[in-house]
């Protein structure tokens, strides 16, 4: 059983923050959820405050630091929401956001204003079933990618059920899970999930969430490759992130870890707008550089996709350098599809 830890006083308890830091970081705990498993405690090293993992989990005053240029929708998802829970913005997909939860919360994630204290945990029977019928009124669907929150923590039958229902639609081919519970809470992947995920003749493709090959303990291992022995494809998605691993070592690190789970190396992005979190994104200039050192040093399909959410929600861009061109310090011209091109500015603050 997933032991979680969700208030500062727990927090202080297990010795990971001061009586002080419980007073000081209480307006952040107001504001957003927290949740950290006795799991990623234990792997944090609790005399390091820049500790890769703590950063990650654990509160900070500067969550409270909102910049003018920050969207509570980064990448505007209710714009392409034509029903609730479905985010169509590509023709040929479209995401299902099935919980408003997490078992874990991450400090930077770009729904943190949507999701946790004040949200219903998992979108109700009807809602669910409003969702399925526009996907089965939507032909040129073909991958339905389901997210959240994070969808693992739905039991396994909840799972299966849900599964039987979206193969029932003849031109869903793909289903995508987005996660990080084989990383953080891997007790979770059971063989009794597993069969809940295989249970349909869609291509099932589950992409896992990690920033720091420190995530990767030896039962993350073993629920990895429960999935792919299933014949689940694995993917990788992670984010860059100032000070956790925006440094050419970690990255090769962390697309290794990636590479030894079978996971094929898939998007890094770029740190997404959302409100208090200019503390962990770095400029364009230094993410396009690392990749460039990268590429250096590990084999083609060893390396993701360097990915921008593009503001405004015009999708998702492969940050190539062909793509980008500096204008000035922290300004850049980014080429889209269809000769669009937009303006990007860097929005961060000093550490």
């Amino acid at each position: 059983m997933t032991q979680l830890l969700t208030t500062l006083e727990e927090l202080n308890a297990m010795g990971i923050i001061s009586e002080q830091d419980v007073t000081t970081l209480h307006p952040v705990a107001e504001r957003y959820a927290i949740a950290v498993t006795r799991h990623i405690c234990e792997r944090m090293d609790p005399n390091d405050q820049e500790d890769p993992i703590r950063q990650q989990f654990i509160p900070h005053t500067k969550e409270m630091q909102h910049l003018d240029d920050e969207l509570e929708d980064p990448i505007s998802d209710e714009v392409h929401s034509p029903v609730r829970g479905i985010v169509h913005r590509y023709s040929n997909r479209a995401l299902l956001k099935i919980v408003n939860i997490c078992p874990i919360y991450c400090r930077f994630c770009f729904r943190r204003e949507m999701i946790g204290q004040g949200f219903s945990a998992v979108l109700d029977a009807e809602t669910i079933s409003k969702a399925l019928d526009y996907v089965a009124n939507t032909p040129q669907l073909e991958e339905l990618i389901v997210t959240g929150g994070d969808p693992f923590v739905l039991s396994a039958k909840h799972i299966k059920d849900f599964t039987k229902r979206v193969t029932e639609i003849s031109h869903i081919k793909k289903l995508r899970w987005h996660t990080r519970v084989p990383i953080l809470t891997p007790e979770r992947i059971s063989e009794e999930l597993v069969e809940a995920l295989t249970s349909t003749n869609c291509k099932v493709r589950v992409a896992i969430h990690a920033n720091h090959a420190n995530e990767f303990s030896n039962r993350a291992q073993i629920a990895c490759q429960l999935l792919f022995n299933a014949g689940i494809e694995l993917l990788s998605q992670s984010v860059l992130l100032r000070g956790i691993n925006d440094n050419v070592q970690d990255l090769e690190n962390l697309c290794r870890e990636f590479s030894n789970i079978k996971a094929t190396l898939y998007y890094l992005h770029h740190c997404d707008l959302a409100p208090g979190t200019a503390r962990f994104r770095t400029t364009l200039a230094k993410g396009l550089k690392l990749m460039q050192k990268l590429r250096k040093r590990l084999a083609e399909n060893l390396i993701p996709s360097y990915i921008l959410d593009v503001p405004g929600g015009l999708g998702k861009i492969n940050l190539a350098p062909e793509r980008v061109r500096q204008l000035e310090r922290g300004v850049y011209k980014i080429k889209l599809k269809d000769n669009l091109q937009i303006k990007y500015r860097d929005v961060l603050f000093a550490k």
